[in-house]
């Protein structure tokens, strides 16, 4: 017999969600195109500082050595050689100097234009992790819901199977709405090549690994994403004010003076010089040089001409820079509230859905016919609303951030509290529709296992050890209303799935267990886990399943358990561990605690604000009055919430709590007719069993 899963003690962290801020921050520095931008604007300050330093006054010198034959009269040569040396300053006038003032204004513009360049770029790398943040933030959105969807789809083809064998349903139908989970299966690979797409270019920009991510909602101002204040801040617009300092530039060398091609030098030499034999000499040099060309007017309006030239080109290519500003503010102003209908319309349908949906459910669980299949269309419906939904919050959050790219202030990225003019908040019904898209209602269940099992009610079992399962036959000694198995496995089990043939032997378990139509839920119990400093050990241990196929997760989390120094602050620690979990696993999240804990309406709608997906209310107690009483208030009062009730056979509970002394013949008749009576709930979920091995050890 093999044992499994691998040991808690691993090490995995879980995912921080990282503010956009951040990533942004990373591109800034690290973007290959930010990194090029700056290199150019570099090498432009160079350039510039080179131009700086070459006018001005320039030192010369000469060393000169001659042989000399000269005649002094008509009978006398004279025979002698000549060192000389030669140092002097040179100043450039007119053209020269009007030149290097040019060449400099020249260099300090490109370097001004290339910051604004810089600038440019920054914008559009900021722009570019803004496009793949948001990519990510809401393919996770959809894929949770897509996963969701097809976390149920082996429970709903066994129920369409069964309905078509017992000639409920024709075999066509029955293609036409398994084909909505392959539909599904494409929209989630096409949601997952995007994601992925996105985390790659997210990397590229940062230089760092981010993935995997888990994204915040970035935090939008838009009191100042109004038309007006958009085209008053025209000119902090990188492009225009790039065009801007092109046209200041060209200004300046306008107003250069221009000599029309004449240059001009003034040079200051002293020489010395000595002949051999003979005396030394010395000799005192001032010098002015002209060139003036011949047609000094036409070369004067000439280079005037091209400056006036390119004032106009600068000035036409500002006034073009504020055209593409203006229409780009009216495009997005005008785009943002388009976006902003469509979010509300998309809510709408979303809604419209969910409550289609909702009444299919209630119809599922008291008639009769093909209400099975029209809960399956409905459910089918209500996923593909909620994700045209998202992907209308997506384009409208593109819309959004395409006007804070234009307002480039710092208004733009406070936090707030409120929500964005025109955008409907989405974020109520979010839970119930994971929910509701996670599997089959209850009413569902029960009427499956029904068809099943004439004149037996589904049931569900605590399974804390998987071995006696996992062994030959293990599945068959279960009885015939076994709908549902929540299976834990210990410290020893948990290491030895490291081996690949443990592994094996589980998933080949699951798939057994699917193919019945038994969903298997992992069951996790330590009640330390709720605390911060012991909460990742549990989500390293639920990062590490995501392997297998489970088909959701039941977290065993009493506050009774705890010291009771501890248990004080067990409704705000269990809230943030089922959030926490939440967002580590697609799969659907039970809890498992005492029903006096669900008398507290405010911890019920925490948690389920946090992604709880269903509540297993331990209820041990024997009478069936008692346990009736007990269940309905609570069912009443959250019916947003699936609710499963647990009873106990335990054979160390007394007999109050626990029915083991009865046999598990008058047991199974007991949760039999209590499921009847609390089936007229629509989220009732049925009677769970502590446990399946206490089960085994009860008298017949």
């Amino acid at each position: 017999m093999l044992l499994l899963l691998w040991s808690m003690l691993s090490v995995a962290v879980p995912v921080r969600a990282q503010p956009l801020a951040a990533l942004e921050a990373w591109a800034v520095a690290a973007a290959p195109e930010q990194r090029l931008a700056e290199a150019e604007l570099e090498v432009l300050r160079q350039r510039a500082a080179a131009a700086a330093a070459e006018p001005g006054a320039r030192a010369f010198g000469s060393l000169s050595y001659s042989d000399n034959r000269e005649p002094t009269d008509d009978r006398t040569v004279r025979d002698y050689r000549q060192a000389a040396g030669q140092l002097g300053l040179r100043w450039p006038l007119l053209g020269d100097r009007q030149a290097a003032e040019r060449q400099q204004a020249d260099a300090r513009a490109a370097v001004e234009v290339a910051g604004w360049r810089r600038r440019e770029v920054e914008a559009d790398v900021k722009r570019l992790v803004a496009t793949a943040y948001l990519q990510v933030l809401y393919s996770q959105r959809r894929l949770r819901l897509i996963e969701a969807f097809l976390s149920d789809e082996t429970s709903a083809l066994a129920v369409l199977a069964a309905r078509q064998q017992a000639r409920l349903l024709l075999e066509a139908d029955r293609l036409g709405f398994a084909s909505m989970f392959d539909l599904a299966r494409r929209e989630q690979a096409r949601e997952q090549a995007l994601h992925a797409e996105a985390e790659t270019q997210l990397a590229r920009l940062t230089g760092r690994k981010v993935a995997p991510l888990q994204p915040q909602q970035p935090p939008l101002e838009v009191h100042c994403l109004t038309r007006e204040a958009l085209q008053a801040r025209a000119e902090h617009d990188p492009a225009v004010a790039r065009a801007a300092a092109e046209v200041e530039t060209r200004r300046r060398l306008l107003g250069l003076p221009a000599s029309g091609g004449v240059e001009a030098g003034l040079s200051v030499a002293q020489r010395y010089s000595r002949d051999m034999p003979g005396q030394s000499g010395s000799s005192a040099v001032v010098a002015v040089d002209v060139s003036v060309p011949l047609a000094w007017r036409a070369a004067r309006d000439a280079q005037r001409g091209v400056a006036m030239a390119e004032l106009t080109r600068a000035d036409l290519a500002l006034e073009s820079r504020l055209a593409e500003h203006r229409l780009a503010v009216e495009r997005g102003v005008a785009d943002l509230e388009l976006r902003a209908r469509d979010v509300a319309s998309a809510t709408r349908q979303r809604d419209a859905a969910f409550e289609a949906w909702r009444v299919a459910r209630l119809r599922a669980h008291r008639l009769d016919g093909d209400v099975l299949e029209r809960e399956l269309q409905t459910r089918y419906a209500l996923l593909q609303a909620s994700l045209d939904g998202i992907a209308s919050r997506h384009r409208h959050d593109l819309a959004r951030y395409g006007l804070v790219a234009l307002h480039g202030s710092p208004c733009a990225t406070q936090p707030t509290a409120a929500s964005p003019p025109g955008q409907p908040d989405t974020a109520p019904l979010e839970p119930q529709v994971l929910a509701a898209l996670s599997g089959m209602a209850p009413a569902q269940r029960r009427a499956a296992a029904v068809a099943a099992s004439p004149g037996t009610a589904p049931l569900a079992w605590f399974a804390w050890r998987i071995a006696p399962l996992l062994a030959l036959g293990g599945l068959d000694r279960l009885p015939p209303a076994t709908r549902r198995l929540m299976v834990s496995f210990s410290g020893t089990e948990i290491r030895a799935l490291g081996q690949p043939q443990a592994a094996q032997v589980l998933r080949q378990f699951l798939a057994l267990a699917h193919a019945r139509g038994l969903t298997v839920e992992l069951l996790l119990g330590d009640p330390t886990w709720v605390r911060p400093d012991a909460r990742p050990r549990l989500l390293a241990l639920i990062t590490q399943l995501r392997g297998f196929e489970f088909d959701g997760l039941n977290l065993d989390l009493e506050r009774s358990q705890l010291p009771a120094a501890q248990q004080a602050d067990w409704s705000q620690r269990v809230v943030e561990t089922i959030a926490a979990v939440r967002a580590v696993t697609p799969l659907p999240v039970a809890l498992t605690t005492h029903h006096r804990e669900f008398q507290d309406r405010t911890l019920v709608e925490q948690l389920v604000a946090a992604g709880l997906s269903e509540a297993v209310l331990m209820v041990y107690v024997t009478r069936e009055q008692r346990v009736v009483e007990i269940a309905r208030p609570l069912l009443a009062a959250h019916p947003q919430l699936p609710i499963a009730i647990a009873q106990s056979i335990e054979p160390e509970l007394p007999a109050t709590e626990s029915s083991h002394q009865l046999g598990q013949r008058a047991s199974l008749e007991r949760w039999r007719r209590l499921d009847t009576a609390l089936s007229g709930h629509a989220n009732f979920n049925g009677v769970v069993v502590q446990s399946w091995e206490a089960f085994g050890e009860a008298p017949p």
